[in-house]
């Protein structure tokens, strides 16, 4: 699962949202003996528990979870199976998200669905960052996103004739065709033909920019094209996480898989460097931190969260939001998996890790905080 389709799960309004989390199997000894089932049965078990004790009546949970009960017959879903599987049921939704790596059985009921075990899965496959490819006659705009390119629609001009066009047309200028601004007939002819470029790239940064916009999220933007167009391209951006200069060769002709296997080596090493720099920053006090619990669940929820570095485990509470109070010795929330979702919501990063990955092991939560 990506970013929004995580933010968007966890916004599902419901009364009571109940997780499930499971490992599974696709082969082996385990198959067949039907660990998988087993497992579900015991977590479904602990789900009608926990319903019971928040007052649901025995129908009312019978119904509630049919669909979780229903897969148990269900052979063609267990043969489709990874290594970890993640069910969600609420109100309106009933979800199953297979997950490509393992993790441990349990089950969570509380007023927002458990996403937390999905974050790794999402910071191994949805590195996100678009590429543009500079060119007077082919610009484009790419997405990459779950190990793949996607073109994104948008409204930019398709020819730089689409601007030059609006301009009076010089039939001949220093003893070649032009077609130029009269007003700058004088100008050296080089000048000319880069202010023409820039106002092209002004109308392609001010037509991509309502299709980039993720919430105050700047993931990379990547400029792949001539060399001589990155320098001007930079003086017509507006976008604040701009990288240039590194792929600078004409991608006319060149397809969006061709593109993606130039760019993406580079740019998925730019990503892991670019953790390391965070965790970095967080060891030195480079950036105000966090890392009390009330403090992070706080600084999350105001969107002050620039990286979330959190543990594999679990701290129960409760995030009063109406007297704006975390209280830590009470509740059915996991605090953890608020903060995490506060922090994606807000744009921020979300780094899962075991513990002793994380404040060298002595916290399981710790923020490194805008400036």
């Amino acid at each position: 699962m990506n970013r929004n389709e995580i933010i968007e799960l966890a916004s599902q309004k419901s009364k009571h949202c109940v997780s499930i989390y499971i490992p599974t199997h696709q082969k082996g000894h385990e198959v067949k003996e039907g660990y998988d089932t087993i497992n579900l049965k015991n977590q479904i078990k602990e789900a009608k528990e926990k319903l019971i004790r928040k007052g649901l009546l025995e129908n009312e949970i019978k119904e509630f979870l049919k669909p979780v009960q229903n897969l148990l017959e269900d052979s063609n879903f267990w043969s489709n199976q990874k290594q970890g599987l993640g069910i969600f049921v609420g109100d309106n939704l009933f979800k199953t998200v297979s997950i490509p790596y393992e993790v441990e059985a349990y089950t969570v009921v509380n007023g927002r669905m458990h996403i937390k075990e999905l974050i790794k899965d999402m910071e191994d496959t949805d590195k996100m960052y678009y590429i543009l490819r500079l060119s007077q006659h082919k610009p484009a705009i790419f997405m990459v996103a779950d190990g793949g390119i996607s073109p994104i629609a948008c409204d930019i001009p398709q020819d730089i004739e689409e601007v030059t066009k609006f301009y009076e047309v010089e039939k001949e200028v220093q003893g070649r065709p032009y077609t130029g601004n009269a007003t700058h007939a004088n100008a050296p002819i080089e000048n000319r033909e880069r202010e023409f470029v820039l106002e092209f790239f002004r109308k392609i940064d001010e037509g991509i920019r309502p299709a980039i916009n993720t919430g105050g999220s700047y993931v990379p933007l990547v400029l792949v094209g001539d060399e001589r167009m990155h320098a001007i391209y930079e003086d017509a951006n507006t976008y604040p996480n701009l990288i240039a200069h590194q792929f600078t060769k004409n991608f006319d002709n060149h397809s969006e898989k061709e593109i993606f296997e130039a760019v993406n080596p580079t740019i998925s090493l730019r990503f892991s460097e670019d953790r390391n720099k965070k965790m970095q920053q967080y060891n030195s006090k480079a950036k105000p931190t966090v890392s009390e619990i009330a403090d992070v669940v706080e600084a999350a929820y105001e969107g002050r969260i620039d990286t979330l570095f959190v543990g594999k485990g679990h701290r129960w509470g409760q995030f009063d939001k109406e007297n704006y109070k975390v209280r830590t010795n009470q509740g059915s929330e996991c605090l953890y998996n608020e903060a995490a979702f506060y922090t994606l919501k807000n744009g921020g990063e979300v780094v899962v890790d075991d513990a002793e990955k994380v404040m060298g092991g002595q916290k399981e939560i710790a923020a490194l905080l805008r400036n």
